[in-house]
Parts: C-alpha cells; structure tokens; sequence
C-alpha cells in the first residue's frame, strides 16, 4: 500500500490559522437573548424587545432594530421560549383566551416582513394561568435577510430572571 500525498485541500469551512498545521473552524454566528423585568411584571405584543443579549458571537444581533442580520447564506436554527398573557400589565390567561408568536424575515433590508414560522400559538380553554410557548425551526437563509420575533396576537408575559418568567431566544448557523 502506497501513500497518499495531498497538495492542498480548499474548503470553506476548515482553515489553517495558526501556520501551524493545526485545523481550525472558523467563528459561527451564534446569539442568545432574554426579555425579563428586574422587578414586578410586564409583558409584550408586537417585535419582542430582549432587554438583554447573553451571547452574541459575531455582534448579528442587532439590539436597537430587535433583529439578526444573517451574515453568510446557510442554514440556521431559532429557538425562543416564554409564557403567554392576554393583557399588557402581565395578568394571567383566561378561558378562549389565546397568543400567537411568529418568526418573521426580511429581504429587503427591514423594509418589510412576512411571517416565516408560526410555531407559537396557545390557546387557554379554561381557568386561569400562562401557557407555554416555545418552538425552534430551521430556515435556509441568504446572506442579508434579517430576522425577529413578533407577537401578533395577545402578549408575551414577562417577569424577573428570579422568578424564572422571562422570554429567552436564540439563533446560530448549522451550516
């Protein structure tokens, strides 16, 4: 068996930065996000605004405009995570009472958006309380779209870190 001698391999996701032959990959756009009150409650309707970016690796995520710049074509995956409330003051759900959230983008550089994923709806039947909305999709995206999460419908419920009752969201490039 003879050996094989490679020249040089080119690929857009490995990369020798070190000049020592070490295989490194490059930064991944990667953001992590929360919405939460550092006392009493609140809640949201319309473009969530996060009150606090955890991570934000690649500085996509714009905190001013509420959105993510997608910085190369590729696939991504969006998580957010929170409860729903029927009134702005925060109070709780009661029957037929339902919230709707939605990923929305941008390819016109903000100029206008459509709904691209429609995976936080809850409907409250009966009695009183928050319910759960969470969902995370996976969207092929060009390099120049933007991204935000709306409330379309009812509020987001929003309270202290403390008290575990915030939104949290994230977003990052699989590849």
């Amino acid at each position: 068996m003879s050996d094989i001698k490679v020249a040089e391999v080119k690929t857009g996701a490995i990369k020798d930065q070190s000049g020592a032959g070490l295989v490194t990959f490059p930064t991944k756009p990667f953001f992590h996000l929360e919405a939460f009150t550092t006392s009493g409650i609140t809640a949201q309707t319309g473009v969530i605004d996060f009150n606090s970016v955890v991570t934000n690796q690649g500085s996509h995520w714009n905190s001013t405009d509420n959105r993510f710049e997608v910085p190369v074509t590729g696939l991504y995956q969006f998580n957010i995570n929170g409860f729903g409330s029927r009134v702005a003051s925060g109070g709780v759900m009661n029957s037929s009472a339902d919230v709707h959230i939605v990923l929305q983008k941008s390819t016109n550089s903000g100029g206008s958006y459509t709904n691209v994923a429609s995976g936080g709806y809850g409907f409250f039947n009966s009695g009183n309380g928050y319910i759960n909305l969470s969902f995370g999709i996976s969207l092929a995206l060009n390099s120049g779209d933007y991204i935000r999460w709306n409330a379309i419908k009812a509020y987001l419920f929003i309270g202290t870190k403390a008290d575990n009752y915030f939104v949290s969201a994230s977003g990052h490039l699989i590849g």
